[in-house]
């Protein structure tokens, strides 16, 4: 978060976030109030910052309330906007963290492509691999 704190002091109007934490919090404390994360995103957003964030990769689980499946911190932040992972057909993945934060609000609010999505890799200037997950969604 310090990142945040840094872009937001050097004029940054925008960040994106792929980072999630559910350990050490229960589920019903992803309710937008209680992470210390999801508290940083907030204060960028009082600063004026457009925050982003991917919703997770968590879904894949057993859909456990506030570990499988489950929008964690700091997606389950207010005012923010969270993004879920669709293949090209515009279906959720499966790996997607999806749901409503504990205190009712409904996430993710915004869909992007998150499978087969190219990116450049460090083995060369015209070498790319296929990758997935909301992180790639999230930009």
């Amino acid at each position: 978060m310090a990142t945040v704190e840094w872009g937001e002091l050097l004029g940054a109007y925008i960040v994106s976030i792929s980072i999630g934490c559910n350990e050490g919090y229960e589920y019903e404390q992803m309710d937008g109030q209680t992470a210390i994360t999801t508290r940083a995103v907030q204060q960028a957003v009082r600063l004026g910052m457009v925050v982003i964030i991917a919703a997770g990769n968590d879904r894949s689980g057993g859909g456990k309330p506030g570990r499988d499946g489950y929008i964690v911190a700091p997606a389950d932040a207010d005012s923010i906007i969270t993004v879920v992972a669709v293949d090209i057909f515009g279906q959720v993945a499966n790996f997607s963290s999806i749901d409503p934060t504990a205190d009712r609000r409904i996430e993710p609010e915004v869909a992007a492509l998150g499978i087969g999505v190219y990116e450049a890799t460090s083995q060369g200037s015209e070498i790319y691999a296929s990758v997935n997950g909301t992180s790639f969604a999230t930009p």
